[in-house]
């Protein structure tokens, strides 16, 4: 007997300004499975942030469903909903504006702790929280500086202890190496890939960068205005593509000799090369 999915979104759909408005979701269809790492690509102003946000109940969507674990997550109240809130962990784009300059690493990882009341001491706190900054990367010692301390690439790991911290089922990312220089980015997803092969978290990575989807994600979903166009494996939709905004999405790509990597592109299977 199959593992039902851990997120299941049913004809998701969100118009904004009304009648007539924009339509950001049109009849949604996503399936993540659990323990699974999958993408979601497309140009700006596709959805797909529209789409997190909706996942994560920042947004309430128009008509359809988002399934967390068979329960429809817009309905969820009360201990469901708090409970909801820890197993389902956000990292954001912005390493910059997502933490609180005024507040010290140990405050920003250990807060959710306090809210959910997972340690209630200040000696337990502070020991959830240098297993997770070491879980990162990060020297524990660090924990009673502040943000601006850290490069931009610490201070997403320092976004990702504060998820881990309260041990997640699912990682929803939100493009969260697009802020950061190409060589910290490759160890941020490096890092991502390390935690779902020894914690087994599903991940859903939100990205406009095929390269690094490519290199982390088992499975891929292209949306494109609102609409899921394709969804497969990564490695059969990126080698032979169905959808024609799928082939452009993946002809816009920059390579580094365009012709040795076109002509590879063009081959069953063959990798995506990419700077």
């Amino acid at each position: 007997m199959s593992t039902p999915p851990i997120l299941d979104i049913k004809a998701l759909t969100k118009t904004f300004g009304g009648a007539g408005g924009h339509t950001a979701l049109d009849d949604v269809y996503l399936t993540v499975p659990t323990g699974s790492t999958v993408g979601l690509v497309g140009e700006s102003g596709s959805g797909k942030s529209t789409l997190l946000r909706c996942i994560v109940r920042l947004e309430r969507p128009d008509s359809g469903a988002v399934m967390f674990d068979g329960r429809d997550v817009h309905r969820l109240r009360g201990a469901d909903l708090r409970a909801f809130r820890r197993e389902v962990q956000l990292i954001p784009q912005d390493p910059y504006a997502s933490l609180n300059p005024r507040m010290t690493v140990a405050d920003i990882v250990s807060e959710g702790l306090v809210v959910h009341r997972l340690a209630r001491s200040r000696p337990q706190r502070r020991d959830r929280v240098a297993q997770a900054l070491t879980e990162v990367g990060l020297d524990p010692g660090a924990m009673d500086r502040r943000p601006a301390t850290f490069s931009g690439g610490q201070r997403q790991r320092i976004a990702i202890a504060r998820a881990l911290v309260l041990e997640p089922r699912l990682l929803v990312c939100d493009e969260p190496v697009s802020a950061l220089d190409v060589s910290v980015q490759a160890q941020v997803v490096n890092l991502l890939a390390d935690l779902h092969e020894s914690r087994g978290v599903t991940i859903l990575f939100i990205a406009h960068d095929l390269a690094i989807v490519q290199q982390l994600c088992a499975r891929v979903a292209v949306l494109r205005a609102g609409v899921v166009v394709e969804e497969g494996a990564t490695s059969q939709v990126f080698a032979t593509p169905r959808h024609r905004y799928t082939r452009e999405l993946l002809e816009a790509v920059p390579v580094p000799d365009p012709l040795r990597a076109r002509t590879d592109r063009a081959v069953p299977g063959g990798a995506l090369t990419l700077p």
